[in-house]
């Protein structure tokens, strides 16, 4: 039998019940937790009955989920994208401090570089530059693609090439990391993610006081990059299948049936709707 913690005490199984699961959701929106936060709690609670229902430690009519018992609740989806109009406003925001301009640039780094996120962004070495493209796995489907990991290709808009030559690391030795969030040498996986964390505090910590400062109705959090590259692509007709491959997502399966791999002069292209070229902007 285990046994689960509640406020650092052990909670038997066989004491958690749709009762008591419905009471520690109100307990927790009580305590000013968002829909999303309990959803994410309760569906851990899920998680550990069904390891240990699949273990045969736990009998299936004492699983608390499911119809007519408890449900763990799921929040509506929130916009996360800006407008083209937005974007501009960011683009030529000119911030008064250092850090304000790394938050702003390393943004716009994210968003240029087909919505990476910030840990993919952190982990670009030299090596991950070929030609005029980046070339990367994500880190979040790593393990899942190991024997066969699937390579996104970012055509290096003149915007970030500038983000580079500003914010990059003055030894470009092949192994050495693009961005000064990791330093050479680390490898311990809890460095890594305390670095990341702290990158993704202080990006949305500036980008919140940009956002204000240019009266954007919404604060462009490290979040609104990828969600705002997608739909810019959209909203200027970029065909569906160009938009996954780029994003390197696997949820377009007809891509991998009928399309090869889109061209590097295709990748350059569709990049022109993200951002003006360096000199058009006045």
């Amino acid at each position: 039998r285990i046994k689960l913690f509640y406020k650092k005490k052990k909670l038997p199984t066989h004491t958690v019940n749709a009762d008591w699961l419905s009471d520690f959701a109100a307990h927790m929106q009580n305590d000013g937790l968002s829909v999303s936060s309990i959803g994410i709690y309760t569906r851990n609670i899920r998680t550990v009955f069904n390891w240990e229902i699949s273990r045969g430690r736990i009998k299936q009519e004492s699983y608390p989920f499911g119809r007519n018992k408890f449900k763990p609740p799921a929040s509506t989806r929130v916009k996360k994208a800006l407008s083209y109009e937005d974007i501009l406003k960011i683009f030529e925001f000119k911030p008064l401090f250092r850090t304000a301009a790394w938050a702003k640039d390393m943004w716009l780094f994210s968003y240029l570089g087909n919505g990476m996120n910030i840990k993919d962004l952190a982990m670009l070495k030299y090596e991950n530059i070929v030609g005029n493209e980046i070339h990367f796995v994500r880190a979040k489907t790593l393990r899942k693609t190991i024997d066969k990991p699937k390579l996104v290709h970012v055509f290096i808009h003149p915007q970030m090439q500038d983000i580079i030559n500003r914010w990059g690391n003055s030894d470009k030795s092949s192994r050495n990391f693009i961005f000064k969030i990791m330093e050479r040498g680390e490898c311990s996986p809890i460095q890594m993610n305390r670095n990341v964390n702290q990158a993704v505090k202080t990006i949305n910590k500036y980008m919140k006081q940009i956002g204000m400062e240019l009266g954007l109705s919404k604060y462009p959090t490290c979040n609104f990059a990828r969600h705002t590259y997608s739909t810019v692509l959209k909203r200027a007709n970029v065909p569906i299948e160009v938009i996954s491959e780029s994003l390197g997502h696997f949820s377009v399966k007809t891509t991998e049936i009928y399309l090869d791999s889109f061209e590097s002069d295709k990748r350059a292209e569709i990049s022109k709707y993200l951002l003006p070229i360096s000199g058009d902007i006045k």
